[in-house]
């Protein structure tokens, strides 16, 4: 622990499952560099980052602020209670396990930059589904506003046939 914040560093499948019992919502957690381990943030925190891992699986119950996935392989984040953001940085293979109580928040979001093949799965109706989040986009200039914009959509790949 350090500076408010619960740091996880270098955690492999060696270590079991490893648990961090966050206290007070002003605190934070981290979990860096790890390879195939299992990580457990139990509690409500201010915000959790993911950086710098593969192969792990992390469990989190309920966050303030932003999840932050940077720089990670073959990462799995399930989210038991509530997530209002999750970002997604340089980072191939994200699996997102999303809680009922995650999804139905009305600003819930997810934003995606420079990543490939992130897939969310969730509630829908008393069902799961699982989706994929688009990484690719398609951009159209628009000249006819008269300053110029660039407007983009979903690539068609991702629209149900």
């Amino acid at each position: 622990f350090v500076r408010n914040q619960w740091i996880v560093d270098g955690a492999t499948g060696d270590h079991g499952v490893v648990d961090v019992q966050v206290e007070r919502t002003m605190h934070a957690a981290a979990v860096y560099g790890s390879k195939g381990a299992t990580i457990r943030v139990s509690g409500k925190c201010a915000s959790l980052q993911v950086e710098g891992c593969s192969r792990t699986n992390v469990y989190v119950e309920s966050i303030v602020g932003t999840l932050q996935i940077s720089n990670c392989q073959r990462v799995k984040i399930f989210v038991t209670g509530v997530v209002p953001s999750i970002s997604i940085d340089k980072s191939d293979g994200v699996y997102l396990d999303l809680s009922e109580e995650c999804v139905s928040l009305e600003d819930f979001m997810i934003t995606g930059a420079n990543s490939s093949d992130m897939n969310a799965s969730f509630p829908f109706k008393g069902e799961p589904v699982e989706l994929p989040i688009p990484e690719q986009f398609v951009h159209h200039l628009d000249m006819s506003s008269g300053s110029g914009r660039i407007e983009s959509s979903v690539s068609s790949l991702y629209m149900e046939q």
